[in-house]
């Protein structure tokens, strides 16, 4: 069963307007690639909010308590609680009672989660290539220069 892909809407301005205003081609190419990327993760049956956790867990030793997963997604402990379900549900992370202080929940990234991880970032690079396939690799790299400088 493939996970269901949230869609969002994507911007509807005139192509003209869309020339002319920086802000309003950023929109667009902003909402196509956010909408490739949701695509891509989809076939490895995550969405990107799982993979926000997923790729956290995997740059740690060990479990890790959801309150810091949450500030490092920059997401409520809620929304995390509710990403490590379905995570655990798809056998792609364990939950576990913190070793110091029982009451809060910790994650651990599976073996399942780790591949699940690997695909998903080889396929959102492959998603990346088909965005940017009319562009030379110096062109590309310095797009992705540029707009790593203005985050």
């Amino acid at each position: 069963m493939l996970y269901p892909v949230l869609r969002r809407r994507s911007p509807r301005y005139a192509w003209p307007a869309i020339r002319r205003q920086p802000l309003l081609l950023l929109a667009v190419v902003g909402s196509k690639a956010g909408t490739l990327a949701e695509d891509v993760l989809a076939t490895c049956e995550i969405d990107s909010r799982e993979y926000a956790v997923l790729e956290v867990l995997s740059r740690r030793e060990g479990p890790l308590p959801q309150a810091s997963i949450a500030h490092e997604v920059r997401r409520d402990r809620t929304s995390v609680m509710r990403i490590a379900r379905s995570l655990a549900k798809k056998g792609l992370v364990l939950q576990l009672a913190d070793r110091q202080d029982g009451r809060v929940q910790a994650l651990a990234i599976t073996r399942r989660g780790k591949e699940t991880l690997s695909l998903a970032e080889n396929n959102l690079l492959a998603g990346a290539e088909e965005l940017f396939s009319i562009l030379t690799a110096p062109e590309v790299t310095w797009i992705l220069t540029q707009l790593a400088r203005v985050l």
